[in-house]
C-alpha cells in the first residue's frame, strides 16, 4: 500500500504507522492560533482533509539586560549578515529527507540543569529579539522533517553532510553569539516549526 503524504500549512509532515493505523506527527508553531486546524493527506491521486483542535497555552516571560546594545539594536552594517543568517536558518529548517521514520525518543544532549523552558518570551533591554547571533550552530537532520539545532557552540567538530551516530560528540558548549553566559541552546524542529524538546526526552534520561 502507498504511504500517505501529509501537509500542514503547506509544510510536509511526518506520518508514521501502517495501513489502518497511520498517525501524523505535527509540529505546531508558537504563532498557531487556538481553534480548528487542518491536515491534508494525500494517497495516490486521492486527497482528504482532517480537522484537529489546538488549545491555548500561555508561556513564561524573561527580561534580560545586555550591555552590548548592538546585540539588541543591530547597526545598519549588521543587517546584511542578519538577513543572510535568516535565509540560511529558514533553508535548514525546511530540510526534508525521505528516510525511514526516525526515533522520536531523543537523548538530552548535555548533562546539566535547564536554564529556561520552551516557549519562553525573552525581552532584551525591554525589546524582543527572535533572530540574530545564534553563534556557532549545528543542524542535524533526523529525517522526515525532524531536525535538532545546537547554538552558541564554542567549537564545531563535524562537517556538512556528515552522518552522525547517536551519542557522538559534535562540538563543545560555548558562549558565542548573543548570550549572557556559556550554555547550549538546543532546539527541536518538526515540519519547519520549533517545538518543545522535552516532548522528545524520556523522563528518566532528562533527570540523569
Amino acid at each position: 500500500p502507498e504511504h500517505p503524504i501529509g501537509y500542514y500549512n503547506n509544510h510536509r509532515v511526518m506520518i508514521v504507522g501502517s495501513t489502518g493505523n497511520w498517525q501524523a506527527i505535527i509540529g505546531l508553531p508558537l504563532a498557531a492560533r487556538p481553534g480548528t486546524h487542518k491536515l491534508t493527506v494525500k494517497v495516490g491521486n486521492n486527497s482528504s482533509v482532517y480537522n484537529f483542535e489546538v488549545a491555548a497555552k500561555q508561556y513564561q516571560e524573561s527580561h534580560i539586560t545586555l550591555t552590548d546594545e548592538r546585540k539588541v539594536k543591530p547597526l545598519p552594517m549588521d543587517m546584511e549578515r542578519i538577513n543572510r543568517e535568516i535565509r540560511l536558518i529558514q533553508g535548514a529548517k525546511a530540510t526534508w529527507s525521505e528516510a525511514a521514520a526516525p526515533s522520536l525518543l531523543l537523548t538530552q544532549p548535555v548533562a546539566g540543569v535547564y536554564s529556561s523552558s520552551f516557549g519562553l518570551r525573552r525581552f532584551f533591554n525591554k525589546q524582543t529579539g527572535e533572530y540574530f547571533f545564534n553563534g556557532n550552530t549545528i543542524f542535524i537532520d533526523h529525517g522526515q522533517g525532524l531536525l535538532t539545532m545546537y547554538c552558541h557552540l564554542q567549537k564545531i567538530a563535524v562537517h556538512p553532510g556528515q552522518v552522525i551516530a547517536a551519542g557522538q560528540i559534535i562540538g563543545n558548549v560555548g558562549q558565542t553569539g548573543r548570550v549572557t553566559a556559556a550554555h547550549l541552546h538546543w532546539s527541536v524542529i518538526l515540519n519547519e516549526s520549533m517545538v518543545d524538546p522535552e516532548l522528545f526526552i524520556a523522563r528518566d534520561l532528562a533527570q540523569q
